[in-house]
């Protein structure tokens, strides 16, 4: 095993689910994996020039684990990322799925993205919705570095039952959830500026966002199978619906404030009203109707969500001063 013995001690310590077993050694696998690639994306990226400080000591684990989950964790003064690969497994196989049977209003947004030979819609939307996973995580640990070395965040501990609010938790979860919306959009220019200039219209940027915009709702659906039970001011992470609801916004906010200059004005209604078509399939099965579910509580509950954003969480975030909401620059 290629990883350091310290390392694989604090990973172990996690959880007692854990055993070193199920660590994949991506360090094995041929360059050109896709696994392999986003190991080594991500390593690079924690130490990417464009943060102020390196996150260090640092080691990622791909966990052959059955339960979708990713955490990030400062212990024994080492930073840790550990991403369940079955959260990946689901996400792939929901998107190839769905895009075998795709309606005539999702072919026409699909179609509009232009994609070149080696690209796909299933790559895209797959790459989104790991790359956020990444930076989410990101997010902790540079939350942990700057000042908060809590506990390792799991994403299951969210309904963990008789588990009180924690509002420290909660604006720490939408911290990372902003962190890493406003970071896609860099990935999102990076793919489109690859297809020829014929082809860099407002209908193919548009129609890629709307793709990036579904990645998210595929991403919690799967974390939370399913939209579970309301709730607001409870448990250690914000409602799965709600973290949808802002992350959505952040993305399409960022996408016309990025630095790309464009002939064109990005309609960000027009990109949600895709995003919403393309969802109204892919979150959709025999059993439960993820889209459905969605666009109910939305209604039932907006008054709801913008209180608890904008009253409660908004303004104490201000306060947080290791957030990275308040670390730019």
């Amino acid at each position: 095993m290629p990883f350091d013995k310290e390392f694989i001690e604090v990973l172990l310590e996690a959880s007692d689910d854990y055993k070193e077993s199920m660590i994949l050694d991506y360090t094995a696998l041929e360059n050109h994996v896709p696994t392999k690639m986003y190991a080594d994306f991500v390593k690079a990226n924690v130490n990417s020039p464009m943060y102020k400080t390196r996150i260090a000591p640092f080691e990622l684990f791909l966990l052959l684990h059955k339960e979708p989950n990713a955490w990030a964790w400062l212990h024994n003064d080492k930073y840790v990322m550990c991403i369940h690969l079955s959260l990946f497994k689901l996400i792939e196989k929901r998107v190839k799925d769905k895009l075998q049977v795709l309606p005539e209003d999702c072919q026409q947004i699909i179609s509009r993205c232009f994609f070149k030979e080696d690209e796909h819609a299933d790559y895209l939307i797959y790459q989104f919705a790991t790359v956020f996973t990444h930076y989410h995580e990101l997010a902790h640990l540079f939350q942990f570095r700057n000042g908060e070395a809590g506990a390792a965040t799991f994403e299951r501990y969210n309904l963990t039952e008789g588990k009180e609010f924690d509002q420290l938790a909660h604006a720490m979860e939408i911290d990372a959830d902003i962190f890493a919306a406003e970071h896609m959009n860099a990935h999102l220019f990076q793919f489109w500026n690859t297809i020829p200039e014929d082809k860099k219209t407002k209908e193919s940027l548009e129609a890629r966002m709307s793709l990036q915009l579904v990645s998210t709702f595929i991403l919690f659906f799967e974390l939370s199978n399913g939209w579970r039970e309301w709730y607001i001011l409870n448990y250690d992470h914000p409602n799965p619906l709600i973290r949808v609801s802002y992350i959505l916004d952040v993305l399409v906010q960022t996408a016309n404030t990025n630095g790309q200059k464009l002939d064109f004005e990005i309609d960000a209604k027009g990109v949600l009203t895709q995003a919403l078509t393309l969802a109204n399939h892919f979150i959709v099965d025999d059993k439960k109707n993820g889209f459905d579910d969605f666009v109910k509580l939305f209604q039932e509950h907006s008054e709801e969500i913008n209180d608890y954003l904008k009253a409660k969480m908004f303004p104490y975030m201000n306060e947080v001063a290791f957030l990275n909401c308040n670390n730019k620059g």
